[in-house]
């Protein structure tokens, strides 16, 4: 009875023996590899394929520390303001405002110097013979005065002009302007006084070129005066208020201009009939030329 029983358990053990041999080693690193896959690709998603990389490098390995650095993306260089030699530097308020500043100190101290001047200059506006009067009683030390009231006019007037065409001729008022405009304004009318003393020297009427000399200083100087209030409101008033001063201080020169073309025409009518050919001259040398010379000047300027 053992016996049977006996070989019956051999057989099963060796039954057991022979599957052993036939599965996989559970120890053999291949099974853990393709286990870990399947349980990667049963997460993943299908349609989803993850390229996947196997590390080969030595992970003890040093590895350079010396990396190639990028390079730094390159600064904007700064914008240099460029300065138009030729032009000039731009005026603005500010530096208007210091230039009628010391025009209104000159006047200032012009008018300490002498209190009575502008008074007789007006008094002598209004009357020839008082103006006549005036030039004869002129004294030396105001012949300085009237020299420094005369660069007052030129500084107004070339002023005034540098803000008209600034402002409905759009050219930009700048400091080389404002002193080419006061240099021309400056010939024009010195190279008007040269004429007449060359004419009271050469001819037989001195007498009355000294006067009609003396009558264009005289509305110079009210007009230097005139146009210092102008330029004040001008330059600091809105622009519809200075639009509108311009066109008023303009008329006002223009009848000035014709008052004083009279004035002459009083002094010098006896001498227009015989002295026909030189008076055209000096109206074409005096009176037109210096002012289309100008003319042209500023024209080419833009």
């Amino acid at each position: 009875m053992k016996q049977p029983i006996l070989i019956s358990c051999l057989i099963l053990i060796g039954q057991l023996e022979f599957l052993a041999q036939t599965t996989q080693n559970p120890f053999e690193m291949n099974h853990r590899l393709e286990s870990s896959e399947n349980a990667v690709s049963s997460i993943d998603p299908p349609g989803n394929e993850v390229a996947k990389q196997v590390d080969t490098s030595n992970p003890f390995e040093i590895r350079s520390r010396n990396k190639i650095s990028e390079p730094e993306p390159t600064k904007p260089i700064p914008e240099v303001p460029v300065i138009d030699v030729d032009r000039g530097i731009g005026l603005g308020p500010n530096a208007l405002f210091w230039f009628l500043i010391f025009l209104t100190l000159l006047f200032a101290v012009i008018i300490n110097l002498n209190r009575t001047i502008v008074n007789n200059l007006l008094k002598a506006w209004g009357n020839l013979n008082f103006s006549n009067l005036l030039l004869r009683e002129k004294k030396e030390p105001d012949q300085l005065l009237y020299t420094l009231l005369a660069i007052l006019f030129y500084s107004n007037a070339g002023l005034f002009i540098g803000l008209i065409l600034d402002r409905f001729f759009n050219y930009e008022l700048t400091l080389n302007r404002l002193l080419l405009y006061i240099g021309g304004v400056a010939t024009v009318y010195v190279v008007r006084h040269v004429s007449l003393m060359w004419l009271a020297n050469t001819f037989s009427f001195k007498k009355e070129s000294r006067q009609y000399s003396f009558t264009i200083h005289l509305f110079n100087i009210l007009n230097g005066i005139l146009l210092l209030f102008a330029n004040y409101i001008v330059v600091f008033a809105p622009e519809v208020v200075g639009t509108t001063l311009i066109y008023i201080t303009i008329i006002l020169l223009g009848l000035q201009f014709i008052y004083r073309n009279i004035r002459g025409l009083l002094l010098g009518g006896k001498y227009i009939v015989s002295h026909r050919m030189h008076f055209f001259l000096y109206l074409c040398t005096c009176e037109i030329v210096p002012w289309i010379v100008c003319i042209v000047t500023i024209s080419r300027m833009g």
